[in-house]
């Protein structure tokens, strides 16, 4: 099966990213359903498993370096959030529709990170702030569900919110980038039948989640 896949015409990594996908979006359901994170969307919380591929792979050697995509991709995602909060709070409370408030709130982000871009190349510090065209596109569209997520929540639940995704995502990318994982699944790719009943049993999943029995400890221990 290996030699079969490695043969096609089709580069490595895709392949890698197709296999791996419905294990990410797995993780997400069990971090959501059975642990309590919180979590944007799925398509937010793959949004950002991508960015951290795209930081991390390594295209002339097809290598993928997981503390690099982490380290560019957790800055990215720090800026992103910074910029859309200031720019929404900027124009909260002009009578606009939705869509030319979203405009605005990208439009301030996409300048920023061009400011940004100008001063780290001003002050010769481009290494730190390794942006590629993907990344950027992905997280400003990332900026949208910030926006729509300050709309409508306090400003603590949106960080808290945030701060989970972003959990949830670097968790995700670290199981799909090891090189143990990927060599596993092009092995056996049939395990991830195995994906079907685990995903029945956390859609079926009732009980409470960790999180709540870290948070009502103490009302269950009284109930014991």
């Amino acid at each position: 099966m290996q030699d079969f896949l490695l043969s096609a015409s089709v580069e490595p990594l895709v392949i890698i990213l197709l296999f791996t996908l419905p294990i990410a979006v797995t993780i997400i359901g069990i971090t959501k359903h059975i642990i309590g994170l919180k979590s944007l969307s799925v398509f937010i919380s793959l949004a950002m498993i991508f960015v951290f591929f795209e930081f991390a792979t390594d295209t002339t050697t097809n290598t993928i370096d997981i503390q690099a995509g982490l380290r560019y991709g957790l800055v990215l995602f720090f800026l992103t959030f910074i910029l859309a909060t200031v720019a929404y709070g900027i124009i909260k409370s002009l009578a606009l529709h939705y869509y030319p408030k979203l405009a605005l709130v990208i439009s301030f982000v996409s300048f920023g990170y061009l400011a940004i871009l100008f001063l780290a190349d001003y002050f010769n510090v481009m290494s730190l702030i390794n942006f590629n065209l993907f990344a950027l596109l992905l997280s400003a569209l990332i900026s949208e569900r910030i926006m729509n997520l300050l709309a409508r929540k306090p400003f603590k639940t949106a960080v808290m919110a945030m701060l989970e995704s972003t959990v949830t995502a670097s968790l995700c990318f670290i199981v799909i980038a090891l090189p143990s994982v990927q060599s596993f699944i092009i092995n056996y790719p049939l395990s991830l039948i195995l994906l079907f009943p685990i995903n029945y049993f956390v859609g079926r999943f009732t009980g409470l989640r960790i999180r709540e029995y870290i948070r009502f400890r103490d009302i269950l221990n009284e109930d014991q």
